[in-house]
């Protein structure tokens, strides 16, 4: 699918030069991955696939793009099996992606207008490497822009998560969503204020407990975020055929100064390679985290992953596994969900409980790794992922504005 402003994007020259209602949308990514399922509905069987059987998923941007067509009217029927895995249920207001007072740098408009592209014809004209020169990076080689955007064409133009709260205004197939407990570990590994680099070359914590901290509460508001709150919403509308995980693998190797088991744990995107059974990610860092001693316990997580995702794909419920797992159970009253691990930290296990944002603020006031400017840093950053979230939390810490 197309990516970033080519994927995303909401300039009202488009829409009045429609001629379609498709057109007139800004999630032409969205709209390229819903082409991609109805080749699959028309052309599968050709292949020995069955088109009444299509389980999607994705991870991260494409778990987010795999809650989308949950919600999405145009892709009722194409797809069966949802799993999402580390994604989002929030959709981008129309308003701010095309460049309201309060937008981003980034908004529709305001890359027309570093394009000085103002129609239609002029900005199908514009060249990639003008286009992309015109987007304003976060740091070298990354930007944020909008991206799953509420449109009213692919997606409806309230805000997304609304659509779950009734099994009439989403495709209410059966889903798996999940995080991984370490998810902001991927992101402070980059983070020269809270890890340094010894000799150049091994990452460690400059402060293990505050990073650990820091870890904790942003994991678990996307936890919250990706997984409570969604499942909750889709069981209370009716959906019965929901579950959920908590990814936890944290047994990654050390080398020398560098213990992954402390700077990565289960971070983002660390369940990828058990899904997959193939553990190649990080590139030379695979060597380190990937090693002997870890092999025997990661293979049979792998295996396990691997036989819930299929047989998911094959009955829309994971159960056992089909070769005799601990039952993986519905969420629903008590909020059960499936911990994911290896032998050694208990395996594949039910446990129950949901979290809250209430219950989070209360574990942060209570922290004793965090004094409260520290707590309002946090806050004030977290505001940059979860913008509602992140100010309802400095609230509750009598924060001056967003810190860092």
């Amino acid at each position: 699918y197309r990516m970033g402003p080519l994927g995303w994007f909401a300039h009202e020259a488009l829409r009045e030069s429609a001629q379609t209602p498709e057109d007139a949308a800004a999630n032409f990514g969205t709209l390229d991955i819903i082409a991609s399922l109805q080749w699959v509905r028309d052309n599968i069987a050709a292949f020995g696939g069955d088109p009444g059987a299509v389980t999607l998923f994705g991870e991260s941007a494409g778990g987010r793009n795999t809650a989308s067509l949950l919600a999405s009217p145009l892709a009722a029927g194409l797809f069966h099996r949802a799993i999402v895995q580390s994604g989002a249920f929030d959709s981008y207001p129309l308003a701010l992606a095309e460049g309201a007072p309060d937008a981003s740098g980034n908004s529709a408009r305001a890359i027309a207008a570093r394009l000085g592209a103002d129609s239609a014809e002029a900005l199908r004209a514009v060249s990639l490497d003008a286009l992309y020169g015109a987007v304003e990076q976060r740091m070298a080689g990354s930007y944020e822009a909008p991206s799953v955007i509420a449109d009213g064409v692919v997606l409806p133009a309230s805000p997304m998560r609304e659509a779950f709260f009734s099994l009439d205004s989403f495709n209410a197939v059966p889903v798996i969503t999940g995080v991984n407990r370490d998810e902001m570990k991927l992101f402070q590994i980059l983070d020269p204020r809270l890890v340094k680099r010894l000799f150049g070359v091994f990452i460690v914590a400059r402060d293990q407990d505050f990073y650990d901290a820091v870890s904790d509460v942003g994991s678990r508001l996307w936890r919250i975020v990706a997984l409570d709150e969604p499942a909750t919403t889709m069981t209370e509308a009716g959906h019965a055929d929901v579950f959920a995980y908590r990814f936890d693998w944290d047994e990654g190797g050390r080398f020398l100064f560098m213990d992954t088991s402390k700077v990565l744990g289960a971070a983002h995107a660390m369940e990828i390679p058990f899904v997959f059974s193939n553990f190649r990610l990080f590139g030379e860092l695979d060597r380190v985290l990937f090693n002997r001693k870890n092999r025997e316990g990661r293979e049979a997580l792998a295996g396990a992953m691997g036989a819930y995702w299929a047989e998911f794909a094959r009955a829309g419920d994971p159960g056992d596994g089909g070769r005799g797992l601990p039952v993986w159970p519905r969420w629903g009253e008590g909020a059960a969900l499936m911990r994911l691990d290896s032998p050694a930290a208990g395996g594949p296990e039910a446990i129950a409980g949901a979290d809250t944002l209430d219950a989070l603020i209360a574990d942060i006031r209570n922290d004793a790794r965090l004094d409260d400017a520290q707590r309002c840093g946090i806050a004030g950053s977290l505001g940059g992922w979860f913008v509602e979230q992140g100010k309802a939390m400095s609230a509750a810490f009598g924060c001056d504005g967003a810190q860092e």
